[in-house]
């Protein structure tokens, strides 16, 4: 059983990917803007009200996390501010403090059609800090596993969380 921190989770991959946990035996703790949109009830599902552009309280809601799953597209906040990359720059030196290694995201703000090449995925984890091994931050320099996908075609059974021990 995993402890899964869900940003995301009333959108529609971020949906799809709260059942599969929750039908998988695993722990939900989901990142809302707004929690009636998640209709779901389940003892193992935690819903907290929030948002990537809140000042959030990283340190409360990654307690006793294994992994942390941020499934967001919302292209209008995007269009107007850069809020996921400011979003993630907050998020994994919390991660790397709070000793989770284990990332899973998913943004529809970085798809691209079918036909067409995906050039972000390497530019975007170095970017992020994802591939960074620098200690000038004041937290371990243990790497975050990660799997970035821009193409919304996520195979819930092949995740590699379900792998992460």
């Amino acid at each position: 059983m995993k402890n899964i921190l869900v940003f995301g989770a009333t959108g529609q991959t971020g949906r799809h990917f709260v059942d599969f946990a929750l039908n998988h035996g695993d722990r939900v703790r989901a990142v809302v803007r707004t929690p009636e949109k998640l209709s779901l009830t389940n003892p193992n599902l935690e819903i907290v009200q929030g948002s990537v552009i809140d000042n959030l309280d990283f340190d409360t809601l990654l307690k006793g996390i294994d992994c942390v799953a941020v499934m967001v597209g919302d292209a209008k906040a995007q269009s107007s501010q850069n809020v996921l990359e400011q979003f993630v720059k907050s998020l994994v030196p919390a991660m790397r403090k709070a000793g989770i290694k284990k990332l899973v995201f998913q943004a529809g703000a970085f798809s691209t059609p079918p036909d067409r090449p995906l050039p972000l995925h390497k530019p975007m984890s170095s970017f992020f800090g994802l591939d960074s091994n620098d200690d000038d931050d004041g937290y371990s320099s243990t790497n975050i596993e990660y799997t970035i996908d821009s193409q919304q075609r996520l195979d819930f059974d092949s995740l590699p969380y379900r792998d992460w021990e």
